[in-house]
């Protein structure tokens, strides 16, 4: 389906597309890409619109070279095959495209290309995204909406404007930039956080640098803002040689009638030197003889710097083996290839070589023109603050923070982005630990798949021995897919790589038998309940018989008197009759007296 705004026929054309799949792992991105570039007509791009490809997927992609593999060896045409219902008909016939390939159409249709990935994959894309001008990368973590993922990444595409140029050989193009909200000048191509209808300001510096090839004296220099299609083109003649040149008085007085006079320097034929010719270079006597203009003014007197032959009084210095390479001066003092150089580079690649010294590009300082004026190295591809705000930025090259006072975490990566003793480094880690050392967790289905990129593992037989050689190591503890704990420690360097060192054994917990502990434990309340009454009626028995063997003994030891209770009284009263006498009963009284002796005693209860 071609560009158009019937939204609801491309909802039903993704509905009933034809799902297939791959053998292999990498998928054609990039064959979809040319041909969505390419293909101008057939999917109605406009010519002034700004164009943007949305690529979403979670593999990785088909390079050129990979069509080999099943027997495809025509490199990509980079032309559109589209038959009339859509489909690529070449896919057989040409290899997949290169980066190159896929960069240069990028520039040339101006597009803009947004890769909508999963975290899997995102190291492969990031590479890809830095390789392709006006690409960039967007992470689809689980529930986002695409939909908000593209409006985010187009607001960022409008809202910036980075100039482009293809200049060629020895011309360097530098650009000064005067954003909206800044009014300083600063050395920059790009403005970001543009808003609509607002003006901005570009300066263009370009300067020639050599003059040793030809073929780059003539060139058309074409200057664009990324992803439109508007084009600044200048048409550059370089001019290296003067116009005296043209003009050439052969044999001339001057020249001692032997040599060429061109814009008044003696060009002299094989075998004679000197300003005006005037010397034999095989005179040996004259060079001997005059030797003090081929002496610089220092302590060593040495002939020409020692890099060259004095021949009458001139100083003829050595060629090299690099044509490229010259030694000059007027006592050989000066060459072009004595510079500092960086990774094999003169000056870095970002000056010219004269006299020993570089002298550095626009926007380039430093003996080794290894320093960029500006903060912009500094910055990540979002834009956000110089070193994120963790750092300070020093030639292009970010200082993070080692521990302050404001605060105490250290930092590093390219843009102090990584928070070294930050909790959540562990997170981020723990899977690839897990999968690297024990073979286990989510990963270990995919083969630990771009773990061994930024991560370097040991396995150690003990963490205190590492932590006592590099205390500053930051410990991690965490719990495996079985539940067993594997520990380990890990360091950050520069270029974002991290070196782990991990346990070789997990902890695991005991399987616990639920069954015996129940049982276990109701057994074990019944025999203290039991031990319990036991040991009570134990206890009771004893405190008895120490009660009862207590008592004996008191009733033992008693000894009570035997006497009378003074309270006691008899159960027998005697009275004696006052009256009675004992010889006063008469005889005609007889039979009808009593003595006392008669008298029974009369019982009677005095109690």
């Amino acid at each position: 389906m071609s560009l158009s705004k019937e939204t609801d026929r491309f909802s039903v054309e993704v509905e009933t597309a034809e799902m297939s799949g791959n053998i292999d792992t990498p998928e054609g991105v990039l064959d979809g890409l040319m041909q969505a570039m390419v293909c101008q007509k057939e999917l109605n791009w406009r010519e002034k619109a700004r164009h943007i490809i949305v690529v979403s997927t979670d593999a990785p992609f088909h390079l050129a070279g990979d069509g080999k593999l099943g027997g495809i060896v025509e490199p990509n045409d980079e032309l559109c095959h589209l038959d009339d219902e859509g489909y690529y008909t070449h896919s057989l016939a040409y290899d997949y495209p290169s980066v190159s390939q896929i960069n240069h159409q990028s520039l040339g249709n101006n597009m803009n290309v947004i890769f909508a990935v999963v975290n899997k994959v995102k190291h492969e894309y990031h590479s890809l995204v830095q390789e392709i001008r006006g690409a960039s990368l967007g992470l689809l973590d689980a529930g986002e909406n695409i939909a908000d993922l593209i409006k985010g990444q187009y607001e960022k595409i409008s809202t910036t404007i980075r100039l482009t140029e293809n200049s060629r050989g020895a011309v360097n193009v530098g650009f000064s930039a005067r954003c909206t909200h800044d009014d300083r000048w600063k050395i920059a191509n790009e403005c970001n956080d543009v808003k609509g209808g607002s003006l901005i300001h570009f300066k263009v510096h370009l300067s020639v640098t050599d003059c040793s090839s030809p073929e780059w004296y003539r060139q058309d220099i074409q200057i664009k803002p990324e992803g439109i299609n508007e084009t600044l083109t200048i048409h550059l003649e370089t001019l290296c040689d003067c116009e005296c040149s043209k003009k050439r008085d052969k044999m001339s007085t001057y020249c001692s009638n032997s040599g060429d006079l061109v814009c008044g320097v003696c060009i002299c034929p094989e075998g004679e030197i000197g300003q005006k010719c005037e010397c034999t270079g095989y005179d040996t006597a004259l060079r001997v003889t005059d030797t003090s203009s081929c002496v610089t003014n220092n302590e060593t007197h040495e002939l020409c710097s020692g890099r060259g032959e004095c021949k009458c009084g001139v100083c003829q210095c050595h060629s090299r083996k690099n044509p490229k390479e010259e030694i000059t001066g007027k006592h050989c003092e000066c060459d072009n290839f004595s510079c500092e150089r960086v990774n094999g580079v003169l000056c870095t690649g970002h000056g010219t070589c004269k006299c020993g010294k570089c002298v550095c590009d626009h926007g380039w300082s430093e003996e080794k023109c290894d320093c960029p004026t500006t903060d912009e190295e500094c910055r990540d591809e979002a834009g956000n603050d110089v070193c994120s705000g963790r750092g300070t930025c020093v030639c292009g090259v970010c200082h993070c923070h080692n521990g302050t006072q404001l605060d105490e975490h250290r930092y590093s990566g390219k843009y102090c982005q990584n928070c070294v003793t930050c909790l959540e480094q562990c997170d981020i880690h723990n899977e690839c630990v897990e999968c690297l050392s024990h073979d286990s967790g989510p990963l270990a289905l995919t083969g630990c798949t771009n773990c061994s990129n930024n991560l370097n593992l040991i396995l150690v037989d003990s963490m205190e021995e590492i932590q006592n050689i590099i205390p500053k190591a930051k410990t991690c503890v965490s719990l495996d897919e079985k539940g067993c704990t594997f520990r380990y420690l890990y360091t950050l360097s520069e270029g974002d790589r991290v070196s782990v060192w991990a346990e070789k054994v997990t902890w695991c917990p005991k399987q616990v038998n639920l069954i015996a502990v129940i049982s276990g434990t109701i057994g074990c309340t019944i025999l203290i309940g039991l031990l319990s009454l036991i040991a009570w009626k134990v206890l009771t028995d004893l405190h008895d018989k120490r009660e009862y063997e207590k008592f004996e003994r008191e009733r033992h030891l008693a000894h009570w008197g035997r006497e009378e209770n003074p309270l006691f009284k008899t159960a027998t009263t005697t009275y004696e009759n006052p009256t009675y006498e004992l010889d006063s009963c008469q005889p005609a009284d007889q039979g009808k007296c009593t003595t006392p002796a008669e008298i029974q005693p009369t019982a009677m209860d005095s109690c």
